[in-house]
């Protein structure tokens, strides 16, 4: 145990001493009388008492107060000592327990960094600085692991996470974003997460922004391979269903006008059938192709209202089939886009055809489409049952259905994630506006051919540009804008 110093106030020792000092006098003015005048004892005699007397006094006084004041600082001290011993055993506690709750932390699938409001990195894990490559041990960067942050795709897109931040910072006091299917290579390593970033203005300490790394490597993986076999069935469907369509087709244009009311109704409704069935082959087979980055869009000048009246004869049957009524808005005075008129159709079939499916009986859907600036923006509107907000999110990912629309339809959980692969191929967005049991409206915009023509002219292809679903693509090599 280490020496302590304990600390007496001046003004009680000075006061201690002149007491005593005080008591010593008078004792020897008392020895010295009673020597002097009562015994009458020569002079040296009786001051030579009287020293002795006093330091006699001296030393017993000393010796009393000494051992006065030792017993409460004795006391003290082991107090103080017993009060060492247990922070020392709480320390030692606390420690094992840090230590452990690190330990049971780093050996979760789960990566997790925290940053303060400086962007300073406060916290981390193993998992984390492993995911992002750093596999020393050593601890990065703060602008180190920032960097590999801002570069991470989600589904084949940029995340997009510094203009995320700015927006949660400048105007948000609270905002939660998930990023789906992102992958992590590590050397040869390749990792597929999902990213939640929470971020926290009003945190006590600081420590506004918080990222987790949920590994889902191998639920992925199965999903992939799930995929590679339903594209593979669906490759081998398309063949029987393009000859059910034609023969319907045939059927109806011979037979059409001989029939009565109700087999043309039942034709009509085998032929939306079949178009629908046709709608689900394409969607497995362009989302596969999106996954193997395979995808390829070849925009060119195109009138959008010459690409939207394509699509009207067919989904206007598929609404009369279902008793909804269809109403197409197109601005006549639209500049030309730069688009691929076969992959742009997915997306309106899709986009109106879920208009359709969850619309009410008798029910209105609108196609509308604007100029927006250099851009030209479409919507799609329904007055059904609307979407949930706290599903919104997850929308364009693959695979995903709610739990209420499986419910209320079929579908294969891909038209969305297609639909976005295809937009953002053609350099647009797409997003989605709802209110839950009044409607929703899903918009996209694509560039005009304006905008865009001297990437087209620059890549010297005929039929304008190869784009792929994660930018532009010059010469089979990833052009950025």
């Amino acid at each position: 145990m280490e020496q302590r110093t304990f600390i007496i106030k001046r003004e009680s020792l000075i006061k201690a001493l002149l007491y005593g000092h005080f008591v010593n006098i008078l004792f020897g003015i008392v020895i010295f009388s009673v020597c002097h005048l009562a015994l009458k004892l020569p002079t040296i005699q009786s001051v030579a008492l009287t020293i002795a007397g006093t330091l006699i006094m001296s030393i017993v006084v000393s010796w009393l107060g000494t051992r006065k004041l030792s017993e409460p600082l004795a006391a003290l001290n082991k107090e103080l000592e017993e009060l060492h011993e247990k922070v020392n055993t709480s320390t030692t506690a606390l420690t094992k327990v840090s230590e452990g709750n690190m330990a049971l932390v780093d050996s979760l699938p789960v990566g997790f960094l925290v940053f303060n409001n400086k962007t300073e990195l406060t916290k981390g894990n193993k998992n984390a600085y492993s995911l992002l490559g750093y596999t020393d041990g050593s601890e990065p960067e703060a602008s180190q692991l920032m960097e590999k942050i801002t570069q991470l795709k989600s589904n084949g897109s940029q995340i997009n996470f510094t203009d995320w931040l700015h927006e949660a910072r400048s105007s948000k006091i609270q905002l939660v974003k998930r990023w789906p299917m992102v992958k992590i290579e590590s050397g040869e390593i390749i990792t597929v997460c999902d990213v939640i970033a929470h971020y926290n203005k009003a945190d006590s300490y600081g420590n506004d922004l918080v990222l987790l790394f949920i590994d889902r490597t191998e639920e992925y993986d199965r999903q992939e391979k799930q995929m590679e076999f339903i594209s593979l069935a669906a490759h081998e469907l398309r063949g029987p269903i393009t000859i059910m369509r034609g023969l319907v087709d045939i059927l109806q244009d011979e037979a059409g006008p001989t029939l009565s009311k109700e087999h043309n109704e039942l034709i009509t409704r085998i032929i939306v059938s079949a178009r629908q069935l046709a709608g689900y082959v394409d969607n497995i087979l362009g989302a596969s192709r999106v996954d193997r980055d395979t995808f390829e869009v070849h925009p060119a000048e195109t009138d959008w209202q010459s690409v939207v009246s394509q699509s009207i004869q067919d989904l206007t049957v598929r609404a009369q089939a279902h008793h909804r009524k269809l109403e197409f808005t197109v601005a006549k005075d639209l500049p030309t886009v730069a688009v691929d008129s076969s992959a742009i159709l997915h997306v309106i079939n899709n986009l109106v055809d879920n208009a359709i499916k969850y619309s009410p009986e008798n029910g209105k859907v609108i196609v509308n489409a604007v100029l927006k600036e250099d851009l030209v923006e479409t919507t799609i509107q329904d007055f059904g049952i609307g979407i949930p907000a706290n599903v919104v999110d997850n929308l364009f990912t693959k695979f995903y259905r709610s739990h209420r629309s499986k419910q209320i339809v079929s579908g294969t959980g891909l038209g969305l994630y297609l639909c976005k692969a295809i937009v953002e191929a053609h350099g647009g967005s797409i997003w989605v506006r709802s209110t839950e049991g009044a409607g929703t409206t899903f918009g996209f915009t694509l560039p005009t051919y304006a905008a865009v023509a001297d990437q087209i002219k620059a890549g010297n292809n005929e039929d304008g540009i190869i784009r792929g679903s994660h930018g532009w693509i010059k010469n089979h090599a990833l052009y950025r804008r």
